[in-house]
């Protein structure tokens, strides 16, 4: 077990170098011309329940199947494997199987690590290891919070956790920290992988999350030619809580609002976390701890107070909730902590967008003219 979770890790490792530095295949010894190390057995199974089989044929040259962009729909569940291994009993060949938050009708995100197959094979290979890599998309919420490796239920080897889904594996104890990795690949390569990851989180971020920051530049005209003070884009968060102060006193309305979703809110608060580089969990002598225990941390999160208690940013929960919540004892425990519900009734009162707003890219629409976008990653 330990030896496939090291393979594991250096597949996590080579898939984040990968992207970040868009050159790994030039480090990889790999002949071109080589037929034997080009073809590949994808097994799919969607959602009817159907088994189809497809013979690959991997391109050096781009990084990707030649094949591969015709068959991806509605597949739940797959697994590839090179052509000599496919088959073979799990005692012959390992398979690695895989959880992705992905339903059957955007299997594309799973396609990053089949991309990548093909050069973590070869590298194995040449170590006397021989892989086949499975996935299931098992959907947001059961890669959450379906119970694992008990009695009956599935034991996956890896689980590709968002930054909204790592609080419940990780209080569940199902997490395991990298920076001992981090510091032995150090010790023997010379080469620090913090250079590259430039962070110091419990999982490693290769789930990445495109979100943008909307504003409508409509209000942000009226409210200049009223006398405030506000410019459009680079802002740092503080200049952007500062502008929703402005934006709320010159309409009376919030000045900043998040994605209407589930999960969202932690999202944004992970966001600034990370900007901020405030780490949202630690491990300390094998011991799990909350990363927002230190004074230096909470004073940095010191700029959502204002904006909470005065009501610069719209609020997203049902208020009669959070008042009966207030007036009770603090919760002693996780267990007991109530869930909040959104408050759907929000977006049909207020404008869709007075202001800014911490939004994704499925609502980005170019066609408007009062409205404008900065993109960044989380």
């Amino acid at each position: 077990m330990k030896n496939i979770f090291i393979r594991l890790y250096y597949i996590i490792i080579f898939i984040i170098i990968h992207n970040l530095r868009k050159c790994l295949s030039h480090n990889v010894n790999v002949e071109k011309n080589n037929e034997n190390e080009k073809h590949f057995i994808l097994e799919t199974l969607n959602k009817f329940n159907e088994t189809n089989i497809y013979s690959l044929n991997y391109d050096y040259n781009t990084n990707t199947f030649k094949e591969y962009y015709e068959i991806i729909t509605n597949i739940k569940e797959s697994i590839i494997c090179h052509e000599n291994d496919y088959g073979k009993v799990d005692g012959e060949v390992k398979t690695l199987k895989i959880w992705n938050p992905s339903n059957g009708n955007t299997y594309y995100s799973t396609s990053l690590y089949i991309n990548l197959f093909p050069i973590w094979y070869r590298i194995e290979k040449e170590k006397g290891e021989r892989f086949c890599l499975s996935f299931e998309s098992v959907g947001w919420y059961n890669n959450a919070y379906s119970p694992i490796c008990k009695e009956d239920y599935p034991c996956p080897d890896i689980i590709i956790v968002g930054t909204s889904q790592i609080t419940a594996r990780y209080y569940n104890n199902e997490t395991i920290s990298f920076n001992g990795f981090f510091r032995n690949y150090l010790k023997k390569k010379g080469k620090p992988l913090e250079n590259y990851i430039n962070n110091n989180w419990l999982a490693v971020p290769f789930v990445t999350d495109i979100r943008v920051f909307k504003f409508n530049i409509t209000t942000f005209n009226y409210c200049r030619e009223k006398g405030y003070d506000l410019h459009y884009p680079p802002w740092t968060w503080e200049k952007v809580f500062e502008y929703a102060e402005m934006i709320t006193e010159c309409t009376n309305i919030p000045g900043f609002k998040i994605l209407e979703n589930a999960g969202e809110d932690f999202k944004f608060f992970s966001t600034i976390c990370q900007s901020l580089n405030i780490p949202l969990f630690m491990e300390e002598s094998n011991i799990k701890k909350c990363g927002l225990r230190k004074k230096e941390y909470i004073k940095k999160l010191e700029i959502l107070k204002k904006l909470v208690e005065n009501h610069h940013i719209e609020s997203w929960f049902v208020e009669k909730e959070i008042n009966d919540w207030k007036s009770k004892p603090y919760p002693q425990s996780v267990e007991v902590q109530p869930a909040f519900s959104y408050n759907n009734e929000i977006t049909k009162k207020l404008p869709l967008l007075n202001g800014m707003k911490y939004d994704n890219l499925h609502s980005v629409d170019f066609n408007s003219e009062n409205l404008a976008y900065s993109v960044y990653n989380i």
